[in-house]
């Protein structure tokens, strides 16, 4: 299969979508462009679509069923991210142990002023989270706090776990390990690695949020995050 930076050649997203939609009219039984074009759908944000086909690249191809759980867990997620951030849903989070969360989702529900209030009071909350990256060549680098570069989020990673939206505080992150940029030009949404600094139990839940310290999670749509007072070692 080729990858998705392979499938793009070049063109824009939507010029792309168009190719792969003529392509599949041409070639209905190709299950590698209904793949191309489900993982297309997700990166335009076209979710209920991408549903749609996933169906239908699973039954072109039975042996994707684990690929197609994964990417259906995914837009799951994504569907009530939507909802979270139209301040019609809240996500999962352990407020019990961080209640600046619950502040912080009540702001997606208001607007101008009283938003601007809601994000201060959870940020003034919030904890700073100092930390050490560790780049490809093994160098190192301190800063001092993390965020998110979306300011709806601050202090916040958006992660997605069995198909449900969550947020977790960067201070309850032990570490972050992530592929290479190589794995995130061959497919939307790689998988990152997650170590808990502890292990707590999510309210009305079956079983822990982590039964595990370590945990492999999709990242959220968006994965920019910004690195305070960075300093070379």
């Amino acid at each position: 299969m080729n990858t998705l930076y392979q499938h793009l050649a070049g063109e824009s997203l939507n010029d792309a979508l168009a190719r792969l939609e003529a392509e599949i009219k041409a070639r209905p039984a190709d299950a590698d462009l209904r793949a191309a074009f489900v993982q297309f759908l997700t990166l335009s944000g076209n979710w209920t679509r991408a549903l749609t086909q996933l169906k239908s690249w699973l039954a072109l191809k039975p042996q994707a069923k684990p690929t197609v759980t994964l990417l259906e867990q995914s837009i799951q997620g994504e569907l009530q991210r939507a909802q979270v951030m139209a301040g019609q849903a809240r996500p999962a989070m352990p407020e019990t142990q961080w209640p600046w969360l619950t502040t912080l989702a009540a702001a997606l529900s208001e607007e101008g002023e009283r938003a601007q209030a809601l994000r201060l009071e959870a940020l003034e909350q919030a904890q700073a989270t100092p930390g050490q990256i560790t780049l490809e060549n093994e160098e190192t680098q301190a800063f001092d706090w993390l965020m998110d570069g979306d300011a709806r989020l601050g202090p916040v990673c958006e992660t997605i776990v069995n198909g449900r939206y969550f947020w977790l505080p960067f201070n309850a992150i032990a570490e972050f390990r992530f592929r290479s940029l190589r794995a995130y030009r061959q497919r939307r949404g790689a998988r990152l690695g997650l170590r808990l600094a502890e292990v707590w139990r999510q309210p009305h839940s079956r079983r822990p949020f982590a039964d595990r310290h370590t945990q492999n999670l999709e990242p959220g749509q968006r994965a920019e995050k910004h690195f305070g007072a960075v300093h070379p070692p």
